[in-house]
């Protein structure tokens, strides 16, 4: 637990630091608790941090409106826009070439914080607005309940992320793979069927052989595979209908095929991560 040294006389400081085993105590400190107006500590320690930040995440006033919090979240929107604009100006000298920065906000300033941002950082290294669940209960105060709130994410110079995307990757976890059908192949999950864009040689018709329920490939998309393919792998059990048997066809993927897991842009409120598996 952090303790303030201004509750010591400076004798007791001065016997303490003194005390320390580091030559400087500066380079030795790993962390920085800052108590104060952020713009005029962002100007004040500029040279001492200036391109040596990995990773920043701001969490600013959402603007709601509201006076129920220890800080003003009253403003104009051009008054907002001006707090932003400034310190975000200075965090980015702050960042390294492979900085990022995260800024969460909710739809009262959304979209006027990814123009700002934009502006700042470059549209180039905008990355995504991850959507996270902030809410369980349900709100009648507004037409439609609002449940989420935003994550926008920049990079200082996104071409360095993209050389680098195992930074971004998650460990495989078999947590969401099972075998009810005792496949010898293994665990497996199911992905969709079909795929993007209308190839004529992917579409046709598939019969859930357990219902006779036929099925085609939904609008604007077509099958994985070719006809031919598709009988193979139904002939060797890859393909199923849904875990009931009585749904859409589903590919299994097996745990053996997957080394990582990608971030997803949807976040729930638990924790837990939306993410689409590959094989790295």
């Amino acid at each position: 637990m952090p303790v303030h040294t201004k509750h010591f006389n400076r004798d007791f400081v001065h016997r303490l630091i003194e005390a320390l085993p580091f030559k400087d105590l500066d380079e030795a400190t790993d962390g920085l608790l800052i108590h104060g107006e952020n713009y005029q500590a962002l100007r004040l320690l500029m040279e001492r941090y200036r391109g040596q930040i990995k990773c920043i995440y701001i969490d600013p006033p959402y603007n709601t409106g509201h006076d129920e919090f220890i800080y003003k979240d009253r403003y104009q929107h051009s008054s907002w826009l001006a707090m932003m604009e400034s310190r975000l100006k200075l965090a980015r000298e702050w960042m390294r070439e492979d900085g990022v920065i995260f800024i969460s906000c909710d739809e009262n300033e959304q979209s006027h914080l990814k123009l700002c941002g934009d502006e700042i950082f470059g549209g180039n290294n905008y990355i995504t607005d991850v959507i996270w669940n902030a809410r369980k209960s349900v709100s009648s105060d507004t037409l439609i309940s609002l449940a989420h709130h935003h994550t926008l994410f920049w990079a200082k110079h996104k071409p360095t992320l993209d050389s680098n995307k195992h930074l971004f990757r998650l460990p495989a976890s078999a947590e969401k793979f099972d075998n009810p059908d005792n496949d010898p192949r293994g665990p497996w999950t199911l992905d969709p069927f079909d795929a993007p864009n209308i190839r004529p040689n992917l579409t046709y018709k598939i019969v859930n052989p357990n219902t006779g329920e036929e099925f085609w490939p939904p609008e604007g998309r077509c099958w994985r595979t070719s006809e031919d393919e598709y009988k193979r792998l139904l002939a060797e059990g890859r393909i199923v209908f849904g875990k009931t048997g009585m749904g859409r066809p589903a590919l299994k993927r097996y745990w053996g095929s997957v080394n990582i897991f990608v971030y997803g842009s949807f976040w729930l409120l638990s924790g837990v991560v939306y993410c689409v598996s590959l094989t790295w």
